[in-house]
C-alpha cells in the first residue's frame, strides 16, 4: 500500500478511535493534500478502512460509528463505494424503503397535467413553447403507472429549478412515488431528493393527512428517515423543524 493510503488510514483510524480529538475543520484540513489527486485513490482507503474495521468487529455499534465518521466527513453512505454501502447495510435500507413505497401507492391513472407538460411551463420563461409542443408532451407521458415514468424524464424536469412549482396539487399521488423512488436511485440528483424533501416538509397536517393514506404516509416518512440518517449534518435536520419530527413519528 502507497505511503499515502497508509497516513490516510491512520488518520481515519484516529477519527474513528478518538472522534473528540479531531475536529471536522482540522480532518478537512488533513485531507486536503488528497483533494488534487484522484479520488478513487482516498475511496479505496476509505472502503478498505471501513470494510476491515467493520469485519474486526461486526456490530451494530460499529456500523453506527462507522456511519458517524463518514458524517463528519460530510460523506453520504448512499454515494459511496458498493463495499462501503454494503458493509453499512445502505443497500437493504433503501431497498426497503423503495418497497414500502412500491406496496403503499399502487398503480393508479393521472390525475392533472403531465410531468411532460410542467416542465414545458417553466421552459416558457426562456424560450417560446408551441401548442405543438405541449401537446405531443400530452400524447407520449405515461398517465397508468408511475413505475413506468422514466428516470431520464424525471431527471430533466428537475434539472433547471423544482418541478413543484409547476405541476397541480392533483398530480401530486401520482408522481410523488416516482420522485421518491427516483431519489433513492440518484441520492440528490438533479434536485429531485431535496426539493421533493422541502416540498413534503411545506405542507400542514391537514394538508398532509388530506393526501395519502396511513400506509403511504409511513412510506414517505421512511424516505425522510432513510435520507436524514444519509447526510445528518444537512440544515434540514440539524435546525429545528417540527414538521420533520411530526413525520417521523408516524413511523410504527
Amino acid at each position: 500500500m502507497p505511503e499515502a493510503d497508509r497516513r490516510l488510514l491512520k488518520l481515519l483510524a484516529q477519527a474513528y478511535t478518538e472522534p473528540e480529538s479531531v475536529s471536522r475543520a482540522s480532518l478537512e484540513r488533513s485531507l486536503r493534500r488528497w483533494h488534487d489527486g484522484p479520488w478513487f485513490l482516498r475511496d479505496d482507503a476509505l472502503t478498505h478502512f471501513v470494510v476491515t474495521t467493520m469485519a474486526a468487529t461486526p456490530r451494530d455499534e460499529t456500523r453506527g460509528r462507522l456511519r458517524d465518521l463518514l458524517g463528519k466527513l460530510h460523506l453520504r453512505p448512499s454515494l459511496c463505494s458498493d463495499e462501503v454501502q454494503r458493509t453499512l447495510g445502505v443497500g437493504e435500507a433503501r431497498d426497503a424503503v423503495r418497497r414500502a413505497i412500491q406496496d403503499a401507492f399502487p398503480p393508479s391513472p393521472l390525475v392533472g397535467r403531465p410531468l411532460g407538460e410542467a416542465v414545458l411551463d417553466d421552459e416558457k420563461a426562456f424560450r417560446t413553447v408551441s401548442e405543438a409542443e405541449i401537446e405531443a408532451v400530452r400524447t407520449a407521458a405515461e398517465k397508468l403507472d408511475w413505475r413506468n415514468i422514466p428516470g431520464g424524464e424525471i431527471a430533466r424536469a428537475f434539472v433547471m429549478n423544482s418541478v413543484y412549482i409547476w405541476i397541480d396539487g392533483s398530480s401530486w399521488p401520482f408522481y410523488l412515488p416516482a420522485f421518491l423512488c427516483y431519489s433513492l436511485h440518484a441520492p440528490g440528483g438533479y434536485g429531485c431528493e431535496y426539493h421533493t424533501i422541502q416540498a413534503v416538509l411545506g405542507l400542514s397536517l391537514a394538508e398532509t393527512m388530506r393526501r395519502w393514506t396511513s400506509e403511504q404516509r409511513v412510506a414517505i416518512a421512511r424516505f425522510i428517515q432513510f435520507v436524514a440518517a444519509d447526510e445528518p449534518w444537512d440544515t434540514t435536520w440539524t435546525k429545528p423543524r417540527h414538521s420533520v419530527s411530526a413525520w417521523l413519528a408516524m413511523i410504527p
